[in-house]
């Protein structure tokens, strides 16, 4: 509800979600891959790390849970 184009320079907009793992996942450690678009032509906007180096698809890959198997 607080569009991207209202944002101040530096503004940090906290953005909460929630992802259910299904419990037959296979067991390991995933990730989550996000960016963002221009609302009109729906094209990746550029992300540049803090060391300026540009990122695969323009996408910032953040770490996620890791799922374990309980032992039998």
């Amino acid at each position: 509800m607080y569009p991207t184009y209202l944002w101040e320079k530096g503004e940090r907009v906290a953005d909460n979600y929630e992802f259910t793992i299904k419990s037959d996942a296979p067991a390991g450690t995933y990730g989550f891959a996000i960016g963002m678009c221009e609302l009109q032509t729906l094209e990746r906007l550029p992300i540049n790390t803090r060391s300026v180096e540009m990122t695969p698809d323009d996408r910032l890959i953040l770490s996620g849970p890791t799922v374990s198997k309980p032992e039998l």
